[in-house]
């Protein structure tokens, strides 16, 4: 749809000849195929550790006393790929949806009332939650979740649309964290927690 509607916006442009409308439509055209690219990556599953479920970087970590888990939030800018993939082997144990508001994402006290999915995952080593969380810019949140769905590691979850916000929470019983706030991250290559 998007195609035929840009192709057909071209077209027109060329009839008029109006040479600048042509080229912005170019760059916009060129910008959002770059957006939607899907990253071209060697993945080996690694089932043990918990792997990243989206590019980015990691602008937090929490440690939560009461419920004795870890969120590591990563932010991503809209030059990352922002397609999102399971972490870990797991079966969809629930899907939540919260409507909020569209706050900038790097704004990490306001981005927690933004639009949000949140998807659990029922794993050997219990509860794993990955939070897709819409940015001032993104609108939009794809997950293709389904309750009782048997998942693996790597497998294609989802997709946020523009600058957004991806945290993963996850049991200190289990898993200590592998990464530490600034680093640049990658989804099904890099090893954000490894198994205590």
């Amino acid at each position: 749809m998007f195609a035929a509607i840009s192709i057909a916006a071209i077209l027109i442009t060329i009839y008029f000849r109006n040479i600048w409308s042509i080229i912005i439509y170019v760059v916009i055209i060129m910008f959002l195929l770059y957006f939607y690219r899907i990253p071209n990556r060697s993945f080996v599953q690694k089932p043990d550790n918990l792997l990243a479920a989206s590019d980015g970087t990691v602008k937090e970590i929490i440690f939560t006393k009461s419920t004795n888990t870890y969120r590591i939030v990563v932010f991503l800018h809209i030059f990352n790929q922002h397609l999102q993939f399971y972490p870990i082997n797991g079966t969809v144990k629930d899907i939540k949806y919260h409507k909020g508001e569209f706050y900038p994402a790097y704004l990490l006290e306001k981005s927690k009332y933004n639009e949000r999915m949140e998807t659990i995952l029922d794993t050997k080593y219990g509860d794993i939650t990955i939070t897709q969380i819409a940015g001032q810019i993104a609108r939009r949140i794809v997950n293709k979740s389904r309750i009782g769905q048997t998942v693996k590691q790597g497998d294609y979850m989802g997709m946020i649309k523009l600058s957004s916000r991806v945290d993963i929470e996850f049991s200190a019983k289990y898993f200590k964290p592998n990464v530490k706030v600034g680093d640049k991250i990658y989804a099904q290559e890099t090893i954000i927690s490894v198994p205590l």
